[in-house]
């Protein structure tokens, strides 16, 4: 965002997170309850390069409100998450999708997602990589991504999703690849459940052109 420039985000809700990335020369945040409303808190951005900070509101009444962010100075914003009683309690998912990239990439780039394992401290790490690995590269690179997900998130359960098996993207040969790394003896000593999406689910390219 660059000076002046605002987000809202409009939900019933008892709480939210704002999602920020910090940088030399970053600006603040303006967190407020309503358009022009209360205040809640000026998050600063100036400091050390690290995307996926997480700064929390407290305890708000639940109701349908407004927050509104407002950027002072060039500020990178990456979201929002809207609590509805999950503030400090039950269960929240924070996904960190981005398409194209490969298990690798997650596992030397900290900004895609392991900056946020840093902020969260969660509980579980669902590994749902590996379509565009390449038969070749599925089992170092998701060795690698295990293992920097368990630096990063030392106190989480680890479980890899594999995915569906599809003609245009994930394929045979791929799918092949990949169910041998994961039932062979290096894989089972790192204790890492398997979720097979590809069990009893038939080709989603066919799907895909069907539906």
């Amino acid at each position: 965002l660059t000076n002046g420039q605002k987000a809202t985000e409009t939900a019933v809700m008892d709480g939210i997170s704002v999602v920020y990335s910090t940088f030399s020369g970053g600006g603040s945040l303006e967190v407020r309850d309503g358009v022009g409303g209360t205040l809640l808190t000026t998050i600063a951005t100036n400091g050390t390069v690290k995307s996926s900070n997480v700064w929390t509101s407290s305890a708000l009444t639940r109701i349908s409100r407004t927050i509104e962010i407002t950027s002072v100075g060039n500020t990178i914003l990456e979201g929002v998450y809207v609590h509805d009683g999950t503030r400090d309690k039950g269960v929240r998912v924070w996904t960190a999708s981005k398409s194209g990239y490969t298990s690798n990439d997650f596992a030397t780039t900290p900004s895609l997602a392991l900056d946020l394992l840093d902020n969260l401290n969660p509980e579980l790490v669902i590994i749902a990589t590996g379509t565009n690995d390449g038969a070749a590269n599925y089992a170092s690179y998701m060795a690698s991504l295990i293992s920097a997900v368990r630096t990063h998130a030392p106190n989480a359960a680890v479980a890899v999703w594999l995915p569906y098996f599809s003609t245009g993207g994930f394929n045979a040969t791929e799918l092949a690849a990949a169910r041998a790394y994961l039932t062979s003896a290096p894989f089972i000593a790192l204790n890492v459940p398997v979720i097979d999406g590809s069990v009893g689910t038939p080709n989603i390219s066919a799907r895909y052109s069907s539906d």
